[in-house]
């Protein structure tokens, strides 16, 4: 899991930790990241979407 985490972007990271991992809500990590919420949302929905998959490949192997 700390490996697919990695590979994330940068900013797909930081929203997913304070999102998911941290509790923190979309709207309260938009205030910490200086962004928009939506745009906290969207990083987290791509973020879970690549994980996923990195997750995927891995089970493969």
């Amino acid at each position: 899991l700390d490996r697919a985490i990695c590979a994330l972007t940068e900013t797909q990271r930081e929203a997913f930790v304070l999102v998911k991992a941290e509790g923190w809500t979309h709207k309260e990590a938009a205030k910490i990241l200086g962004v928009p919420q939506g745009t906290v949302q969207a990083r987290v929905f791509e973020a879970t979407r690549r994980l996923r998959e990195l997750l995927s490949e891995e089970s493969i192997k």
